[in-house]
């Protein structure tokens, strides 16, 4: 494993990288790799470890080339959006397609809680002017647990965190930003989730349908917030709930058709 970083926005936040080696020199493997980038919750005021390397490295085992974005969060948001960073992100390892051995046509992006909320943002802003100047499209986005709405079902600390941005927070009510550029996404959810009401997922869900955006869903019955891996190596020991990295590798498989 070769770990590289680079940094993103006028807060200069860190992103970590965790690139397979090239073994094609001394036998017949891939040259060239999916990526994946991780965006951890936190509610826009911190970010949870539980949900950067766990994933990061449960998608590395499968042949995928990692980074984690540490995004801006709490008062840096008004000097730059998370946004603005996770555009740069994905333009930077486009970018460095080459050096990194990525696959430029198979960049996807995965966000949980309030970095789904971000994500999601990626999603179905990513041709709009808050990330002009970022080549910031990717082939698919991973869901988990995210916050979604401004509106009764909202978490409102992530909105009132987001806001800070200078953009209120009913413009972060990203179900009425769905068009059918949107890009595809899975999303999985815990109906008991006490947290973020399930019915974030399903506002966001409703709008992909409406639009005609390619996605499928999984709602596990119990979970509450914040699973990540639903492993005990993350403190949230949910067998039930594992399958999800499963299913998500499978659906973007069925979209990009790599396979490890």
């Amino acid at each position: 494993m070769r770990e590289v970083s680079f940094s993103v926005g006028r807060n200069n936040r860190k992103v970590q990288g965790f690139l397979h080696e090239d073994l094609s020199p001394y036998c017949e493997t891939v040259k060239r790799r999916p990526a994946m980038i991780v965006c951890p919750g936190g509610a826009y005021m911190h970010l949870s470890p539980r949900e950067a390397e766990p994933v990061a490295f449960r998608y590395f085992a499968r042949g995928y080339n990692v980074f984690i974005l540490w995004y801006s969060i709490g008062d840096l948001i008004e000097k730059e959006m998370p946004l603005r960073e996770l555009a740069e992100c994905v333009d930077t390892v486009r970018r460095s397609a080459d050096e990194y051995l990525i696959d430029e046509n198979m960049i996807s992006v995965i966000g949980f809680s309030a970095g789904g909320h971000l994500v999601a943002s990626l999603a179905t802003m990513w041709d709009e002017e808050l990330c002009a100047g970022f080549n910031a499209k990717v082939s698919s986005v991973i869901l988990g647990y995210p916050v979604i709405t401004a509106g009764e079902y909202a978490h409102r600390g992530s909105l009132e965190n987001i806001s800070r941005s200078g953009y209120p927070a009913e413009f972060w009510s990203l179900e009425n930003r769905v068009k059918p550029s949107t890009v595809p996404c899975f999303i999985f959810h815990s109906a008991d989730d006490p947290t973020v009401p399930l019915d974030n997922a399903l506002l966001y869900m409703s709008a992909l349908r409406k639009n005609g955006v390619f996605f499928e869903s999984h709602i596990y019955p119990t979970g509450g917030h914040g699973f990540s891996t639903a492993t005990r190596e993350v403190g949230s020991d949910f067998p039930h709930d594992r399958d999800w990295v499963e299913m998500s590798l499978e659906f973007i498989e069925g979209i990009t058709g790599w396979r490890e």
